[in-house]
């Protein structure tokens, strides 16, 4: 028979001995007032049979372990007394590898932890398990008199959302509350979209892990206290999975995943080298698909979103010379659909960004690299400069990303995100690709032919 937790509902998993955790638990602490708290973690004898919880208290820069008995106390047992400092980056951790035997099953209790603050009398501030209703408690505009404020967030079970509200424990409301900061995994956080899309979201209060290639645009982007830049290449498994563990043992979930990592490859598909090729779908497609399957235990955790960078050209007809990027952003649409209609049967939402010509570093080298191919081009050497000379004209007409960043944020942060975003599309493109094939091949044909001459 499952106890009454700390809700009236015991959360809990079961210890392991193996080496990496599976499961587990973190609360995330903010402090407006500094000073000694004492700490407690509630468990539920003898529902909770680990007698080897090792709760991790990171507080004021310093990190200390504390080994509980979790079956000896039916209810809330001190963890210890600890100093924090004003400020974030303080945290309660437990895990489930206890190294207790995973045959046994002992149940390991992520419940509920709850600090005092030393001196000032009362109950404490305490998260509430995940879970919880906050629709169940009348919780005042204005917070009544109570223990300092402490905001702590969490706890984070792998399978649970986060809490959004604290309680004493006669079930009045504190002056303590929960203000979970929000967390988003950006990848080509270092390019265009991706740097407006970090600055954007930052601007709103999330923590943000900009992840990119290695480089001084990267590092440029550190500096703020939510703003974390991350090396990763997204064509490295190996790489990503190191990521995640990064940032698995600092927050334990994500509430989205926004993928921007990208490259644009232009040139006929007659004369496009295999290896260019391949590389191009490696980053823009595979590149996705590994962040996504990678990470998305984290999203899961959270009940968080993925949101997939597309293109207007993912839904047009492929231009000349810009085959293999549109074929790219083709695969895209296709595979964040089927992934959309897989997720929302586990509650997690996929959204598409379908961006069209925007400002970025990407789109600035172009113009060179039609040249670079009309020099070499056994076949198309006019036309390409034809082409190159179209595509430069409109990439000086470009929009601003922050306009990207905008739909980015509504996808994230609007209760029902509609599966796709289109933003700023070509209007000349848009209608020429409302016609019929035959008579769009034909309008494209005059067109580049009478320009070319």
């Amino acid at each position: 028979t499952e106890a009454a937790g700390s809700d009236g509902s015991l959360l809990w998993t079961h210890a392991t001995d193996k080496p990496e955790a599976s499961n587990w638990a973190v609360w995330n602490l903010n402090f407006v007032d500094p000073g000694e708290y004492l700490v407690e973690a509630y468990t539920a004898a003898p529902q909770a049979g680990s007698t080897l919880a090792i709760y991790e208290i990171t507080a004021s820069g310093n990190v200390e372990s504390v080994v509980l008995d979790q079956s000896k106390v039916d209810g809330f047992q001190p963890i210890g007394t600890f100093s924090f400092a004003q400020g974030e980056g303080q945290r309660v951790r437990i895990l489930d590898n206890t190294g207790e035997p995973s045959a046994a099953e002992k149940r390991l209790v992520v419940d509920a932890v709850r600090l005092t603050r030393i001196g000032d009398g009362g109950s404490g501030a305490m998260a509430d398990p995940p879970g919880a209703d906050p629709r169940a408690r009348d919780l005042p505009s204005e917070p009544e008199a109570g223990p300092p404020r402490v905001d702590p967030v969490g706890p984070e079970p792998r399978s649970e959302r986060s809490p959004q509200h604290v309680t004493g424990l006669d079930g009045r409301a504190m002056s303590a509350w929960v203000t979970r900061t929000k967390t988003a995994l950006i990848t080509g956080a270092a390019g265009g979209l991706g740097r407006a899309t970090v600055e954007r979201l930052g601007a709103g209060g999330w923590r943000v892990f900009a992840t990119d290639l290695p480089g001084p645009r990267l590092d440029a982007l550190g500096g703020a206290d939510e703003l974390i830049p991350l090396a990763m290449d997204v064509a490295e498994r190996a790489s990503v999975e190191a990521c995640r563990e990064t940032v698995a043992a600092r927050e334990g979930g994500l509430d989205a995943i926004v993928n921007f990592a990208g490259v644009l490859e232009v040139g006929a598909m007659i004369e496009l080298e295999e290896a260019t090729y391949a590389r191009l779908l490696d980053v823009n497609l595979l590149g996705t698909f590994r962040v996504n399957q990678v990470f998305f235990p984290l999203v899961q955790a959270r009940g968080g979103r993925i949101v997939n960078l597309s293109s207007e050209t993912g839904w047009q007809s492929g231009a000349p010379f810009n085959g293999a990027y549109a074929s790219s952003k083709h695969a895209i649409e296709a595979y964040t659909d089927s992934l959309r209609r897989e997720l929302m049967f586990l509650g997690v939402p996929v959204i598409k960004i379908q961006p069209g010509p925007f400002r970025t570093e990407m789109v600035a080298s172009i113009e060179a690299r039609f040249a670079q191919l009309a020099r070499t081009s056994e076949h198309f050497g006019a036309l390409l400069e034809t082409v190159g000379a179209l595509t430069a004209s409109e990439a000086r007409k470009a929009h601003d990303p922050a306009l990207v960043a905008d739909a980015v944020w509504k996808a994230l942060s609007t209760t029902r995100p509609r599966a796709a975003y289109s933003v700023k599309p070509d209007p000349t493109r848009s209608l020429l690709d409302r016609l019929p094939i035959a008579a769009a091949d034909r309008v494209l044909h005059l067109a580049l032919t009478r320009l070319r001459r």
